[in-house]
């Protein structure tokens, strides 16, 4: 019944703004761990320059292998 009472205290605008800074957090989270793993992958597994993972030519010869 406490945490009843105290879940009702918290202001809703509260509770939202905490819930969209976590949703936030773990988006920019992701985001760098996605680079690192990129980076990772190009640099460390293929031998590549690990700038080269974010030149646009890199990613249209991909995207044009695949097709």
């Amino acid at each position: 019944m406490a945490e009843k009472l105290n879940y009702l205290r918290y202001p809703l605008l509260k509770q939202i703004m905490k819930g969209i800074f976590k949703l936030l957090l773990f988006i920019i989270l992701l985001v760098i761990i996605f680079i690192v793993g990129l980076i990772i992958g190009y640099a460390v597994l293929g031998d590549g320059n690990y700038w080269e993972v974010f030149n646009q030519d890199t990613w249209l010869h991909l995207l044009t292998f695949i097709e």
